[in-house]
């Protein structure tokens, strides 16, 4: 078995990686502190505990720690103590009055084993840093490992068991419990056809990233806006055969038996059609039968833009966006307080990428400043759009060593470049308030993509503010509805 893998459904963003310990610069007004850099993020770390050239596991911010591994090396905080190995040595210790000596003993993290940000001498600190003696507690193999091989891997599972996953606080599901009877009357089909439809692929980090991109790379840089995704298609699909009648009732009987059948029972013929999704769920996959449609959200926000798009949406074409504003005729953001301009009840779809597919099966898809002339020419075609389609917000295009002249390309001009980016206020507001909402709430960050590249992909850099508000919601169990949707059910 290996040591380290990805499971199948393991995010960039929340996962473990081996990485070697950095400069080490003192935290100011402190004489034990030290701060690091690691996979591009700032790091707090205790000058006795952690030396430069240190190979340590890398644990990413609002991830949730394997709660074994967490109680061996009794990690969790005093009023969990229970859940430690130590358990009875420390509650010994409180019981004689000790409770110095006793948080001495136990760790930090809570009952959910939850890594998040914290700010130490007002120095951020985002993750968690372990060492192989520390995992090999939990998994004896993993102190056979060379880590000198594994520098830059990344893992969420450890020997099989899964060490680290996104956390995300339950939220009570909003979605209707269907009946019984519901569910046997919703008997459908798949007009899905593998490979013709593509969810957006991860929009990975840039601070781990970083080493990807070149000097003379083209690039473009969005700015990144807090919504919730949408993907509009005009793919191929399943159309079933059905039974020609203008008996409405016997058709009705047919269509119902036909959508009992073994699929390779079923007979269909094959057309462009229309597919619409969410970030991670497509809203029309199926054809239901003998039942009206119907949407199990209160409000079908994606179904809305489907309705206003479809039209224009040409075959083989896929557009992705971002919903903003108000969920429409209700006082609810989309996003809390990130109301984007929007009056309340209102909202807007951002299209931020469009692919395409011609006769011969080729994709293309497109460079960001074709997918701006592309929006802006529909909504010059069609005006009465223009309050609900913007096009995306472009902040830099050209060579991404012409964004700074003045950093050395052969003096760590990738560690450079992105610590320039990260406080870029005047070219990308970063740590700023978000100036395109009415509310006093900081920017998301930006995103970057390389033009005409052979690998469809896309990075994000996020504000140190934002991921303080961000943490901040998580604190209080508020989940927003794409955070919900994607990661819901995975604790």
């Amino acid at each position: 078995m290996e040591i380290l893998s990805l499971s199948e459904n393991a995010k960039a963003e929340y996962c473990a990686s081996v990485v070697r310990i950095g400069e080490l610069k003192p935290v100011e007004n402190s004489d034990f502190l030290c701060q690091t850099i690691v996979d591009g993020y700032s790091m707090v770390v205790r000058k006795d505990e952690v030396k430069e050239g240190d190979l340590m596991v890398y644990c990413c911010n609002e991830t949730q720690l394997n709660k074994e591994f967490l109680s061996v090396n009794n990690l969790f905080e005093l009023s969990s103590r229970e859940l430690n190995a130590n358990y009875q040595e420390v509650e010994a210790l409180m019981a004689e009055g000790k409770e110095d000596e006793a948080k001495r003993k136990v760790g930090f993290f809570n009952k959910h084993g939850r890594v998040k940000m914290i700010r130490l001498r007002g120095c951020p600190s985002m993750g968690f840093l372990v060492s192989q003696k520390a995992i090999a507690r939990w998994k004896p193999e993993f102190a056979t490992l060379n880590l000198e091989d594994c520098v830059g891997k990344d893992f969420d599972t450890i020997c099989g068991d899964l060490f680290i996953k996104v956390y995300v606080p339950f939220v009570q599901p909003k979605r209707e419990q269907r009946s019984p009877r519901w569910d046997k009357r919703l008997k459908r089909y798949d007009r899905m056809i593998e490979g013709e439809f593509h969810f957006h692929y991860e929009t990975d980090p840039l601070n781990k990233n970083i080493g990807l991109f070149k000097p003379n790379d083209i690039v473009t840089i969005t700015c990144k806006q807090h919504g919730t995704s949408f993907v509009i298609a005009n793919v191929l699909v399943k159309y079933p055969k059905t039974l020609k009648t203008n008996i409405k009732w016997l058709k009705n009987i047919f269509d119902k038996l036909y959508a009992k059948l073994p699929e390779k029972w079923q007979k269909y013929t094959i057309g462009y059609g229309n597919v619409y999704s969410s970030r991670t769920v497509i809203k029309n996959q199926f054809l239901s039968f003998g039942v009206d449609s119907q949407s199990f959200y209160d409000i079908d926000i994606w179904g809305e833009y489907n309705t206003l798009l479809e039209d224009y949406v040409e075959k083989g074409m896929s557009l992705y966006g971002e919903i903003c504003g108000y969920l429409t005729g209700t006082q609810q953001m989309i996003q809390k307080e990130y109301d984007y301009g929007c009056q309340e009840g209102e909202n807007f779809v951002m299209i931020y990428r469009i692919t395409s597919k011609d006769e011969n099966g080729r994709v293309r898809d497109w460079n960001v400043m074709d997918v701006k002339q592309w929006t802006e020419n529909l909504v010059a075609a069609h005006p009465e759009l223009a309050k609900r389609v913007k096009p995306i917000n472009v902040l830099y295009h050209g060579a991404l060593k012409d964004l700074y002249p003045d950093l050395v390309i052969d003096d760590h001009w990738h560690e450079n470049l992105l610590e320039r980016m990260k406080t870029d206020t005047a070219n990308f507001g970063m740590e700023q308030n978000e100036p395109l909402c009415r509310k006093k709430v900081p920017r998301e960050g930006i995103c970057i993509r390389i033009d005409d590249d052979s690998v469809s992909e896309c990075f994000k850099l996020k504000c140190v503010k934002f991921l303080e508000k961000e943490r901040s919601l998580i604190d209080k169990g508020e989940v927003d509805i794409e955070t919900a949707s994607a990661y819901g059910d995975v604790n």
